[in-house]
């Protein structure tokens, strides 16, 4: 059997902080746009009082699948392996999802 090529080639994401609480409160500290795919989508990264922080993504696999079953969308991946390189929140609380790093020095300003 010989194995097909896409059809298409995958999406190049672009991921564009449109929000951010220098201050780092409870509730919402970060908003992303991501484009580059078939729709734009908005991720939001909420931190909780003694939680770890948790990622949200409007897009129909967040929505649906991944957070109700605790993890993440590849929105949310790509958001985090492109600019965080340890283990903690742009807060600096650990993160909900233990396959998703994080690095405080974003925190509060745009890339």
């Amino acid at each position: 059997m010989v194995a097909r090529a896409k059809r298409h080639p995958a999406p190049v994401y672009e991921y564009r902080l449109i929000w951010s609480d220098p201050a780092c409160e409870v509730g919402c500290a970060q908003v992303w746009a991501v484009s580059g795919g078939r729709e734009e989508y908005q991720v939001a990264l909420e931190k909780l009082r003694g939680q770890a922080d948790r990622w949200h993504c409007t897009c129909p696999h967040a929505v649906y699948r991944a957070e109700p079953l605790g993890r993440v969308c590849k929105h949310v991946l790509g958001i985090t392996a492109r600019l965080f390189s340890d283990r903690r929140s742009p807060c600096g609380n650990r993160l909900s999802d233990p396959g998703v790093p994080a690095s405080p020095e974003h925190c509060g300003r745009n890339p």
